[in-house]
């Protein structure tokens, strides 16, 4: 299991994650992007890039 930084600003808020290969997008209902993460398999916590 991967975990997703998004500090605590975004806490309960509902998302949506596109995830291509090792890379991730995160979204919100309304199309605003909040994070790209760019997946380090070796890690289990990814900071946004």
């Amino acid at each position: 299991m991967m975990h997703l930084g998004y500090g605590r600003g975004l806490a309960r808020t509902t998302v949506i994650i596109f995830i291509h290969g090792l890379h991730a997008v995160t979204i919100t209902p309304d199309g605003e992007v909040l994070a790209e993460h760019l997946i380090d398999p070796n890690k289990g916590y990814q900071a946004k890039t």
